[in-house]
């Protein structure tokens, strides 16, 4: 390699770089890609464009036929098809190419200039982008009346009495509870849309583990692909009925995006087909592991935030409470010296904490007795017992990718 190359790629190459792969990840932020899903992101086709074509013909787009694959199209309708499935939308955009990316679009084709869209405040688990969004778009931003964490019905219906909100964007990122859909669905006018944001627990709803968006009144679910949804880094929109898809796709198509990435699209449609087959049974085992963590880290000492009904928590989430931001810090530290991944937050409700999540270690394999050990390292680690390597160990053991179609391909490849 060329010596000037070498020198500013360096840090991209052997062990320094690899040793990421090594750590106890528990962040709430990330999962871990399959093998088969993964193929498709160095695959030459991540630099071709994708245009649906009109029977078999790129009639649109004469100049980029040879940049399309017709083939793809077949993939792309399965794939609607099975989130409908999962989710109950009837409409599904896979083409948003983040979160964030999902979220932009969505305000911009439900609201105009002048509109007033709620949200939820980041000091109670609301995204940190959200009003920024908003207000550069030249919308009006309000948050929502909370009261402990949830959203104060009383005061939202006062709220909404007397001020037009075109838009409810539910955009909960530290939270272990489910939101009460209906009960805002239920005050809130028929011109108003609610939009639930499902870059948390996507995964979670896809295999029926926590609360159904549609069923208790959202109009649009907007997520990104990367968190108990365990695909690339990527987003998607999906609307409760057709008409209102159709108005979203008007307003983003042609707009918001013209390469679809082509690579990342590949590898999320894998994934769509592996939450079909296996989703069900990763996202409960998500919430046991969850739950078991939780129950394990109060047992030994660790104080941890509980829901409203005294459970430990709802969806792949567990929180560690601490009286301040120094001690919340001070533990985080604590874990990283050790090798665990974990990450700071804070909500006016319970103050500073520490956020793990298990939907990684979850797909690598890992059960209840597994959450055990995670327990103890993690307790140990805040306490100053825990061992050097503890952490490392435990992870090295859980190398492969469950709930997807790895073990086929391998059978596949060998024969």
């Amino acid at each position: 390699m060329n010596n000037k190359i070498a020198k500013e790629l360096a840090p991209l190459f052997g062990s320094k770089f690899e040793d990421n792969y090594n750590y106890l990840s528990l962040s709430a932020n990330e999962n871990v890609i399959s093998d088969t899903a993964a193929q498709f992101l160095g695959s030459k086709l991540a630099n071709r464009y994708y245009f649906k074509t009109n029977n078999g013909r790129f009639s649109d787009f004469p100049d980029f036929a040879a940049s399309g694959l017709q083939t793809v199209d077949e993939v792309v309708d399965a794939a609607k098809k099975a989130i409908c499935e999962m989710s109950g939308a009837s409409y599904v955009n896979l083409f948003a190419l983040s979160g964030i990316h999902a979220m932009l679009m969505s305000i911009i084709s439900l609201t105009e200039p002048g509109d007033t869209v709620l949200s939820l405040s980041p000091s109670e688990g609301g995204h940190f982008s959200t009003r920024s969004i908003v207000e550069k778009v030249g919308r009006t931003s309000l948050f929502a009346p909370l009261s402990d964490g949830k959203v104060d019905i009383n005061k939202l219906s006062e709220l909404l009495e007397n001020t037009p909100v075109k838009l409810i964007y539910l955009d909960l990122m530290n939270h272990i509870e489910t939101v009460d859909i209906a009960s805002i669905r239920a005050v809130a006018k028929s011109n108003t849309y609610i939009v639930y944001d499902a870059s948390h627990t996507l995964g979670l709803i896809f295999g029926g583990q926590f609360q159904d968006p549609f069923a208790e009144g959202a109009d649009v679910v907007c997520a990104n692909t990367h968190k108990t949804f365990p695909g690339p880094h990527r987003g998607l929109i999906l609307a409760k009925d057709v008409a209102l898809g159709e108005k979203i796709e008007n307003t983003i198509d042609g707009t918001f995006y013209s390469s679809v990435h082509y690579g990342t699209l590949l590898a999320m449609l894998v994934t769509i087909f592996e939450m079909r087959d296996y989703g069900k049974e990763f996202a409960k085992q998500i919430v046991e592991n969850a739950n078991t963590l939780a129950q394990q880290l109060e047992a030994s000492g660790v104080e941890v935030a509980h829901c409203r009904d005294g459970s430990y928590t709802k969806n792949h989430q567990v929180h560690l409470v601490f009286k301040n931001r120094d001690g919340a810090r001070s533990a985080l530290e604590l874990l990283r010296e050790k090798d665990i991944v974990a990450h700071l937050c804070f909500r006016e409700s319970i103050g500073h904490f520490v956020r793990l999540g298990v939907q990684e270690v979850t797909r690598r394999g890992m059960n209840e007795d597994d959450m055990k050990a995670i327990a103890y390292i993690v307790s140990s680690a805040l306490n100053g017992t825990a061992q050097d390597g503890d952490a490392r160990r435990l992870a090295a053991d859980y190398q492969n990718v469950h709930y997807s179609f790895d073990a086929i391909l391998e059978e596949t490849e060998r024969t």
